[in-house]
């Protein structure tokens, strides 16, 4: 009966400390606008996010609307 009180104290134990892993994301966002000087929106402009943490540089194209 102890043993069974517990590995039931346990699972809860962990159960209750894990609540904090699920709100963790393996990846993160950039939002933003591409605009030219006089602040008009350019579409089709390669973004490129470089970081010393990136295995290697992470590219793509700004959208119609420049995001």
């Amino acid at each position: 009966m102890r043993l069974i009180r517990t590995l039931a104290i346990a699972c809860v134990a962990i159960a209750l400390l894990s609540q904090g892993a699920l709100a963790q994301e393996l990846r993160g966002r950039i939002a933003g606008v591409v605009t030219d000087d006089s602040g008009a929106i350019v579409p089709g402009v390669a973004v490129t996010a470089n970081s010393p943490a990136l295995i290697q540089p992470q590219t793509t194209t700004s959208g119609s609307d420049g995001s």
